[in-house]
Protein backbone atom coordinates (compact mmCIF):
# COMPACT_ATOMS: atom_id res chain seq x y z
CA UNK A 1 0.00 0.00 0.00
CA UNK A 2 2.86 2.52 1.20
CA UNK A 3 4.90 1.44 -1.61
CA UNK A 4 1.88 1.84 -4.18
CA UNK A 5 1.49 5.24 -2.66
CA UNK A 6 4.99 6.35 -3.04
CA UNK A 7 5.06 5.25 -7.02
CA UNK A 8 2.50 7.54 -7.65
CA UNK A 9 3.53 10.18 -6.10
CA UNK A 10 6.91 10.13 -7.51
CA UNK A 11 5.04 9.56 -11.00
CA UNK A 12 2.75 12.36 -10.58
CA UNK A 13 6.12 14.25 -10.07
CA UNK A 14 8.04 12.84 -13.44
CA UNK A 15 7.30 15.61 -16.21
CA UNK A 16 5.78 14.40 -19.04
CA UNK A 17 7.70 12.85 -22.26
CA UNK A 18 8.55 15.17 -24.92
CA UNK A 19 7.36 16.09 -28.02
CA UNK A 20 8.03 14.95 -31.52
CA UNK A 21 10.21 18.15 -32.62
CA UNK A 22 8.90 17.16 -35.77
CA UNK A 23 5.11 16.84 -35.36
CA UNK A 24 5.29 20.47 -32.86
CA UNK A 25 6.29 21.95 -36.06
CA UNK A 26 3.81 20.45 -38.34
CA UNK A 27 0.78 21.30 -36.23
CA UNK A 28 2.73 25.07 -35.93
CA UNK A 29 2.07 25.00 -39.73
CA UNK A 30 -0.97 23.54 -40.20
CA UNK A 31 -2.51 26.57 -37.75
CA UNK A 32 -0.57 29.34 -39.40
CA UNK A 33 -2.24 27.53 -43.25
CA UNK A 34 -5.64 27.05 -42.07
CA UNK A 35 -5.77 30.80 -42.36
CA UNK A 36 -7.18 30.87 -45.74
CA UNK A 37 -8.85 34.16 -46.30
CA UNK A 38 -7.94 37.17 -44.24
CA UNK A 39 -8.40 41.00 -44.88
CA UNK A 40 -5.55 43.21 -42.72
CA UNK A 41 -3.72 46.13 -41.84
CA UNK A 42 -0.06 46.20 -41.04
CA UNK A 43 1.07 49.53 -39.28
CA UNK A 44 4.54 49.92 -39.81
CA UNK A 45 7.42 52.13 -38.30
CA UNK A 46 11.35 51.22 -39.01
CA UNK A 47 14.00 52.92 -36.81
CA UNK A 48 17.47 52.96 -37.38
CA UNK A 49 20.64 52.74 -35.21
CA UNK A 50 19.57 53.85 -31.41
CA UNK A 51 17.50 56.71 -32.89
CA UNK A 52 14.00 57.09 -30.79
CA UNK A 53 12.74 58.99 -34.32
CA UNK A 54 10.98 56.25 -37.21
CA UNK A 55 13.43 56.76 -40.54
CA UNK A 56 10.26 55.95 -42.01
CA UNK A 57 6.74 54.71 -41.84
CA UNK A 58 4.34 52.77 -44.00
CA UNK A 59 0.62 51.50 -43.83
CA UNK A 60 0.20 47.98 -45.51
CA UNK A 61 -3.22 46.64 -46.48
CA UNK A 62 -3.45 42.96 -47.12
CA UNK A 63 -6.16 40.52 -48.74
CA UNK A 64 -5.67 36.82 -49.16
CA UNK A 65 -7.47 33.87 -50.62
CA UNK A 66 -6.31 30.85 -51.79
CA UNK A 67 -3.33 31.17 -54.15
CA UNK A 68 -4.40 34.86 -54.62
CA UNK A 69 -2.24 37.65 -52.17
CA UNK A 70 -2.57 41.48 -52.65
CA UNK A 71 -1.13 44.12 -51.31
CA UNK A 72 -1.23 47.75 -51.21
CA UNK A 73 0.88 49.86 -49.21
CA UNK A 74 1.72 53.67 -48.69
CA UNK A 75 5.28 54.72 -47.86
CA UNK A 76 6.61 58.01 -46.53
CA UNK A 77 9.91 57.87 -47.32
CA UNK A 78 11.44 59.67 -44.96
CA UNK A 79 8.37 60.53 -42.40
CA UNK A 80 6.59 63.43 -43.25
CA UNK A 81 7.38 63.13 -47.04
CA UNK A 82 4.65 62.94 -50.09
CA UNK A 83 3.40 59.45 -49.70
CA UNK A 84 4.17 57.07 -52.36
CA UNK A 85 1.97 53.63 -53.32
CA UNK A 86 3.18 50.34 -54.09
CA UNK A 87 0.38 47.64 -55.21
CA UNK A 88 1.49 44.49 -55.75
CA UNK A 89 -0.95 41.04 -56.61
CA UNK A 90 -0.40 37.48 -57.06
CA UNK A 91 -3.20 35.54 -59.48
CA UNK A 92 -4.77 39.11 -59.79
CA UNK A 93 -6.67 40.04 -62.68
CA UNK A 94 -5.71 37.12 -64.61
CA UNK A 95 -4.03 33.75 -63.26
CA UNK A 96 -0.37 33.13 -62.93
CA UNK A 97 0.39 37.21 -63.21
CA UNK A 98 1.55 39.52 -60.74
CA UNK A 99 0.56 42.81 -60.63
CA UNK A 100 3.36 45.54 -60.05
CA UNK A 101 1.76 49.03 -59.42
CA UNK A 102 3.50 52.58 -58.22
CA UNK A 103 2.19 55.73 -58.13
CA UNK A 104 3.81 58.71 -56.66
CA UNK A 105 1.53 61.33 -55.30
CA UNK A 106 2.47 65.30 -56.47
CA UNK A 107 4.53 64.20 -59.62
CA UNK A 108 2.38 63.71 -62.68
CA UNK A 109 3.90 61.03 -64.61
CA UNK A 110 5.42 59.22 -62.49
CA UNK A 111 2.44 56.12 -62.89
CA UNK A 112 2.97 52.66 -63.95
CA UNK A 113 1.52 49.16 -63.94
CA UNK A 114 3.63 45.81 -64.88
CA UNK A 115 1.54 42.41 -65.25
CA UNK A 116 3.75 39.91 -66.00
CA UNK A 117 3.25 36.34 -66.22
CA UNK A 118 4.71 35.06 -62.37
CA UNK A 119 7.49 32.78 -64.05
CA UNK A 120 8.95 35.29 -65.86
CA UNK A 121 8.89 37.84 -62.83
CA UNK A 122 10.58 34.89 -60.39
CA UNK A 123 13.70 34.25 -63.77
CA UNK A 124 14.13 38.33 -63.35
CA UNK A 125 14.47 37.62 -59.42
CA UNK A 126 11.69 40.16 -58.75
CA UNK A 127 8.93 38.65 -56.61
CA UNK A 128 7.05 41.59 -54.63
CA UNK A 129 4.42 39.70 -53.91
CA UNK A 130 3.55 39.38 -49.72
CA UNK A 131 2.21 36.40 -47.80
CA UNK A 132 1.06 38.43 -44.12
CA UNK A 133 0.75 34.82 -42.79
CA UNK A 134 4.44 35.03 -42.41
CA UNK A 135 4.25 37.81 -39.30
CA UNK A 136 6.03 36.70 -36.52
CA UNK A 137 7.39 33.44 -38.01
CA UNK A 138 9.94 35.47 -40.21
CA UNK A 139 12.97 37.33 -38.89
CA UNK A 140 12.58 40.19 -41.24
CA UNK A 141 11.02 43.11 -41.81
CA UNK A 142 7.51 43.23 -43.23
CA UNK A 143 9.25 44.62 -46.97
CA UNK A 144 11.36 41.71 -47.05
CA UNK A 145 8.96 38.96 -46.83
CA UNK A 146 8.68 38.62 -50.93
CA UNK A 147 11.98 36.19 -50.08
CA UNK A 148 10.38 34.25 -47.41
CA UNK A 149 7.28 31.59 -47.33
CA UNK A 150 5.87 29.48 -44.14
CA UNK A 151 8.97 26.54 -43.79
CA UNK A 152 11.33 29.10 -44.40
CA UNK A 153 12.22 28.76 -40.45
CA UNK A 154 9.62 26.65 -38.76
CA UNK A 155 10.39 23.11 -40.86
CA UNK A 156 13.39 24.65 -42.59
CA UNK A 157 14.36 21.72 -44.77
CA UNK A 158 18.07 22.33 -45.42
CA UNK A 159 19.34 22.05 -41.64
CA UNK A 160 20.68 19.72 -39.03
CA UNK A 161 18.89 17.60 -36.98
CA UNK A 162 16.45 20.01 -34.08
CA UNK A 163 15.81 19.58 -30.98
CA UNK A 164 13.06 20.80 -28.11
CA UNK A 165 12.86 21.10 -24.55
CA UNK A 166 10.50 23.03 -22.28
CA UNK A 167 10.86 26.18 -20.98
CA UNK A 168 9.21 29.47 -20.33
CA UNK A 169 8.74 32.35 -21.83
CA UNK A 170 7.54 35.77 -20.13
CA UNK A 171 5.72 33.88 -17.47
CA UNK A 172 4.53 31.39 -20.30
CA UNK A 173 5.31 27.27 -20.66
CA UNK A 174 6.41 27.07 -24.02
CA UNK A 175 8.64 24.15 -26.30
CA UNK A 176 11.84 25.68 -27.04
CA UNK A 177 13.03 24.17 -30.12
CA UNK A 178 17.30 24.77 -31.75
CA UNK A 179 18.77 23.78 -34.72
CA UNK A 180 21.20 24.66 -37.08
CA UNK A 181 21.34 25.43 -41.33
CA UNK A 182 24.02 23.77 -43.37
CA UNK A 183 25.94 26.71 -43.11
CA UNK A 184 26.01 27.06 -39.29
CA UNK A 185 23.99 29.91 -38.86
CA UNK A 186 21.93 29.18 -35.47
CA UNK A 187 17.87 28.62 -35.19
CA UNK A 188 16.15 29.23 -32.18
CA UNK A 189 12.34 30.02 -31.39
CA UNK A 190 9.62 29.39 -28.97
CA UNK A 191 6.30 27.99 -29.43
CA UNK A 192 2.99 28.94 -27.48
CA UNK A 193 1.19 25.17 -27.51
CA UNK A 194 -1.95 26.56 -25.73
CA UNK A 195 -2.17 29.46 -28.74
CA UNK A 196 -2.72 28.50 -31.98
CA UNK A 197 0.40 26.60 -31.18
CA UNK A 198 1.91 29.73 -32.45
CA UNK A 199 5.22 30.68 -32.48
CA UNK A 200 6.27 33.58 -29.62
CA UNK A 201 9.83 34.59 -30.16
CA UNK A 202 12.15 33.55 -33.35
CA UNK A 203 16.03 34.53 -33.29
CA UNK A 204 18.58 33.78 -35.78
CA UNK A 205 22.48 34.28 -35.67
CA UNK A 206 25.73 34.17 -37.48
CA UNK A 207 28.81 35.17 -37.94
CA UNK A 208 29.87 37.07 -41.37
CA UNK A 209 33.58 38.90 -42.00
CA UNK A 210 34.47 39.38 -38.51
CA UNK A 211 31.18 40.56 -37.13
CA UNK A 212 28.69 38.41 -35.10
CA UNK A 213 24.64 39.55 -36.43
CA UNK A 214 21.37 38.77 -34.78
CA UNK A 215 17.56 38.75 -36.18
CA UNK A 216 14.63 38.20 -34.05
CA UNK A 217 11.13 38.58 -33.91
CA UNK A 218 8.93 39.04 -31.40
CA UNK A 219 5.03 38.86 -31.32
CA UNK A 220 2.12 39.78 -28.89
CA UNK A 221 -0.82 37.24 -29.95
CA UNK A 222 -4.66 37.90 -29.89
CA UNK A 223 -7.59 36.06 -30.62
CA UNK A 224 -9.37 37.71 -33.74
CA UNK A 225 -12.71 37.20 -35.61
CA UNK A 226 -15.76 35.15 -34.73
CA UNK A 227 -13.28 31.76 -35.29
CA UNK A 228 -10.99 33.53 -32.30
CA UNK A 229 -7.66 32.82 -34.48
CA UNK A 230 -4.54 33.53 -32.85
CA UNK A 231 -2.72 36.17 -34.52
CA UNK A 232 -0.05 38.21 -33.93
CA UNK A 233 -1.56 41.89 -32.49
CA UNK A 234 1.82 43.83 -32.51
CA UNK A 235 5.29 42.45 -33.76
CA UNK A 236 8.64 43.33 -32.76
CA UNK A 237 11.42 42.85 -35.75
CA UNK A 238 15.19 44.05 -34.86
CA UNK A 239 18.60 43.81 -36.01
CA UNK A 240 21.81 43.25 -34.25
CA UNK A 241 25.59 43.38 -35.11
CA UNK A 242 28.16 42.59 -31.94
CA UNK A 243 24.97 43.66 -29.85
CA UNK A 244 24.48 47.00 -31.32
CA UNK A 245 21.01 47.64 -32.76
CA UNK A 246 21.16 48.29 -36.47
CA UNK A 247 17.75 48.10 -37.51
CA UNK A 248 14.18 47.90 -35.97
CA UNK A 249 10.78 47.47 -37.30
CA UNK A 250 7.27 47.91 -35.02
CA UNK A 251 4.34 46.27 -36.62
CA UNK A 252 0.31 47.36 -34.94
CA UNK A 253 -1.83 44.95 -36.68
CA UNK A 254 -5.55 45.62 -37.05
CA UNK A 255 -7.27 42.62 -39.04
CA UNK A 256 -10.37 43.04 -40.94
CA UNK A 257 -11.64 39.85 -41.01
CA UNK A 258 -10.27 36.28 -40.74
CA UNK A 259 -11.81 33.18 -42.36
CA UNK A 260 -14.70 35.61 -43.78
CA UNK A 261 -15.89 36.54 -47.72
CA UNK A 262 -14.04 39.41 -49.09
CA UNK A 263 -15.36 41.76 -51.87
CA UNK A 264 -15.71 39.96 -55.46
CA UNK A 265 -13.41 42.55 -56.84
CA UNK A 266 -10.67 42.32 -54.38
CA UNK A 267 -8.05 40.55 -56.81
CA UNK A 268 -9.09 42.37 -59.91
CA UNK A 269 -7.52 45.78 -61.54
CA UNK A 270 -11.03 47.74 -60.31
CA UNK A 271 -10.79 46.77 -56.74
CA UNK A 272 -7.52 48.41 -56.45
CA UNK A 273 -8.62 51.30 -58.00
CA UNK A 274 -6.12 51.87 -60.85
CA UNK A 275 -6.55 55.53 -62.34
CA UNK A 276 -8.11 54.81 -65.79
CA UNK A 277 -5.14 56.13 -68.80
CA UNK A 278 -2.40 53.91 -67.23
CA UNK A 279 -0.08 52.29 -69.45
CA UNK A 280 0.48 48.42 -69.28
CA UNK A 281 4.24 46.67 -69.40
CA UNK A 282 4.79 43.13 -69.16
CA UNK A 283 2.38 42.00 -71.75
CA UNK A 284 3.11 41.32 -75.72
CA UNK A 285 0.07 41.87 -77.60
CA UNK A 286 0.16 41.98 -81.06
CA UNK A 287 -2.55 45.27 -81.21
CA UNK A 288 -0.03 47.07 -79.84
CA UNK A 289 0.82 49.16 -76.37
CA UNK A 290 -1.67 48.31 -73.72
CA UNK A 291 -3.46 51.04 -71.34
CA UNK A 292 -6.14 50.45 -68.59
CA UNK A 293 -9.37 52.54 -69.39
CA UNK A 294 -10.60 52.15 -65.74
CA UNK A 295 -12.92 48.75 -66.61
CA UNK A 296 -10.73 46.97 -68.48
CA UNK A 297 -7.29 46.53 -70.25
CA UNK A 298 -7.60 47.76 -73.36
CA UNK A 299 -5.00 48.90 -76.54
CA UNK A 300 -3.78 52.30 -77.08
CA UNK A 301 -5.91 52.80 -80.26
CA UNK A 302 -9.49 52.23 -78.00
CA UNK A 303 -8.08 55.04 -75.69
CA UNK A 304 -10.25 58.30 -75.31
CA UNK A 305 -8.07 61.36 -76.26
CA UNK A 306 -6.94 62.70 -72.98
CA UNK A 307 -4.13 64.80 -72.04
CA UNK A 308 -1.43 61.89 -72.93
CA UNK A 309 -2.93 60.90 -75.46
CA UNK A 310 -3.34 64.21 -77.06
CA UNK A 311 0.60 64.45 -78.07
CA UNK A 312 1.98 61.64 -79.49
CA UNK A 313 5.37 62.56 -78.18
CA UNK A 314 4.00 62.94 -74.81
CA UNK A 315 2.50 59.55 -75.57
CA UNK A 316 5.86 58.17 -76.31
CA UNK A 317 7.77 59.72 -73.46
CA UNK A 318 5.51 58.54 -70.79
CA UNK A 319 5.64 54.58 -72.05
CA UNK A 320 9.64 55.16 -72.04
CA UNK A 321 9.28 56.19 -69.05
CA UNK A 322 7.54 54.13 -67.19
CA UNK A 323 9.97 51.40 -68.95
CA UNK A 324 13.08 53.21 -67.47
CA UNK A 325 11.29 53.40 -64.01
CA UNK A 326 10.22 49.12 -63.71
CA UNK A 327 13.74 48.49 -65.03
CA UNK A 328 15.47 50.49 -62.54
CA UNK A 329 13.56 49.08 -59.90
CA UNK A 330 13.38 45.77 -60.83
CA UNK A 331 17.58 46.39 -60.72
CA UNK A 332 17.27 47.66 -57.23
CA UNK A 333 15.30 44.91 -55.98
CA UNK A 334 17.66 42.48 -57.16
CA UNK A 335 20.68 43.75 -56.02
CA UNK A 336 19.21 44.00 -52.35
CA UNK A 337 17.89 40.55 -52.66
CA UNK A 338 21.67 39.37 -53.64
CA UNK A 339 23.18 41.82 -51.23
CA UNK A 340 20.75 40.76 -48.09
CA UNK A 341 21.77 36.97 -49.31
CA UNK A 342 25.36 37.33 -48.71
CA UNK A 343 24.69 38.42 -45.44
CA UNK A 344 22.69 36.04 -43.65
Amino acid sequence: MIFSMLCLLFAADKPAPLPNVYDVERQVLQYRRSIQRGHMVFKQKTFVGGNDKPAHERVSTFWFEGDKFRSDVVIHNPVGADPVREVSCRNCEREGHVVWYIEEKGKEGIIGLRLQKEQEARKQGVQPVIDPRLLGMTAASVPNFTKYHLESYVGKHDRQEPTVQRDRWKGKDCWQIDYRDMRGTSYRYYVDPERGPSVIYLKVSWDYQGHHYMDSVEATLQQFGPSKIWFPQSCVYQQEMDGKLLEKEVVDVEVISLKEPLDSDTFTLVGMKIPPDTFISGLSDPRGNLFWNGKEIVPESELPRNKYASSPTTRRWMLIGNTIFFAVLAVYLLWRYWRQRKTV
